[in-house]
């Protein structure tokens, strides 16, 4: 077999192989555990961000959110965890929960596209959390919700 050969067979190698693993990890994004949260009389359907990948995305590079959807961060421990609107296209409520409680409520969050890293605002909870949702801004205000409300976590199904 000729060296040329040898060569391109090796190009085609390392394309496939390139696409395989980028069709891997867009599927790992796309497939989204949808569940269902019930906070204050709403049911609002979410996708839950549990895995460290999913956490970093979040809602970033979408252009809107329907107002009955959400995405819920979940931790296995108590913390301060700091979010960033990085990518973010449209305002959000942060729903900050410790055991499934609201500890705090952080409203209309803006969006923060085009600034480096550095420059980008964090947003932390007040107190540890161990949960936070983000929700269309204004939601909060419009549904009524408050510190010491109760939130239920439905686990609907592990497709989109």
């Amino acid at each position: 077999m000729s060296k040329k050969k040898i060569i391109i067979l090796i190009v085609v190698a390392v394309l496939l192989g390139a696409a395989l693993f980028v069709s891997i990890i867009i599927k790992r994004y796309l497939d989204r555990p949808v569940s269902t949260v019930e906070i204050n009389g709403q049911t609002v359907k979410v996708e839950l961000a549990e895995e460290p990948f999913k956490k970093m995305v979040g809602l970033s590079g979408r252009r809107s959110m329907p107002d009955n959807e959400g995405m819920v961060f979940t931790y296995l421990s108590k913390g301060i965890y700091e979010f960033w609107m990085k990518g973010m296209r449209f305002p959000l409520d942060f729903i900050w929960l410790d055991d499934w409680k609201v500890v705090d409520i952080t409203r209309n969050v803006p969006p923060q596209g085009g600034s480096a890293d550095p420059n980008l605002k964090r947003y932390t909870p007040k107190t540890e959390i161990n949960a936070m949702i983000e929700l269309n801004a204004g939601l909060a205000d419009k549904w009524g919700i408050k510190e010491g409300m109760t939130v239920k976590l439905n686990k609907v199904s592990e497709d989109k």
